[in-house]
């Protein structure tokens, strides 16, 4: 685990250290969308779809069978894609107690007086979340392209707090001032996909987590070694 050398808050050195954050920022212009209660038929119909989604992720990963998802919800197709237009926005609503979960955990590291061991603990709860389903992290990654896409939308907020915790770490210079956010987060997500594909242990994974915030953090070059070089007389003196 590692130790940081404090703790802050002060806003302004996110601005010093993030300016605008203009990568961040964009994918940060959300919508409020206010949608109407669904019919009681409507709403089971809506849970059951979902319910069938969490079911056939977790034995299909992330690209199973939307044919399969409808029958198990005992709904129509027409009825599961007029809800769910797309995989993503499927994705999205099965992933929403996950990623609320994660907002938790997140305010809870936000306030640690250690930032350097907080960071790591969210790197670990992040990637360990990513490999809910086979495929996942794959599909992060690819939507996370696209600021249009349903689930680059849901994952905002572990895009914020990822730069929030990032920023503390740094603040106490645990970590480097030229780390981009959403690089790291892209990172993470990797880590996610290496683990989820070689089917690590939870121990793997964090020794994947600690060797990965080992190159993001600051490192004093080592002292240079003394080497002792005999002297020109001393050389002739022995040759003599």
């Amino acid at each position: 685990m590692y130790r940081g050398n404090g703790s802050g808050d002060d806003p302004r050195f996110f601005e010093s250290v993030y300016g605008d954050s203009p990568r961040l920022s964009r994918r940060s212009e959300l919508t409020s969308v206010t949608k109407r209660p669904l019919r009681a038929d409507a709403q089971r119909n809506y849970d059951a779809i979902v319910q069938a989604a969490l079911d056939v992720f977790v034995e299909q990963g992330t690209q199973g069978s939307l044919d399969d998802i409808a029958t198990r919800a005992g709904v129509a197709n027409a009825t599961l894609y007029r809800r769910f237009p797309s995989r993503e926005d499927l994705l999205v609503a099965a992933l929403r107690h996950r990623l609320a979960e994660l907002d938790e955990i997140a305010a809870r590291l936000s306030t640690s007086d250690n930032p350097g061991a907080a960071l790591e603990d969210w790197f670990f709860h992040v990637a360990t979340h990513l490999r809910t389903w086979q495929g996942l992290p794959d599909s992060i990654a690819r939507a996370l392209s696209d600021d249009g896409a349903p689930l680059s939308h849901a994952c905002q907020p572990l895009l914020v707090w990822t730069e929030r915790l990032l920023a503390r770490s740094t603040q106490t210079s645990f970590t480097r001032t030229d780390l981009d956010p959403i690089d790291v987060f892209t990172l993470i997500s990797s880590l996610a996909w290496a683990a989820d594909t070689r089917g690590d242990s939870e121990q793997d994974l964090r020794r994947m987590v600690h060797l990965v915030l080992d190159g993001l953090c600051v490192r004093l070059p080592p002292e240079p070694k003394l080497v002792s070089v005999p002297s020109a007389r001393s050389s002739s003196s022995k040759s003599t």
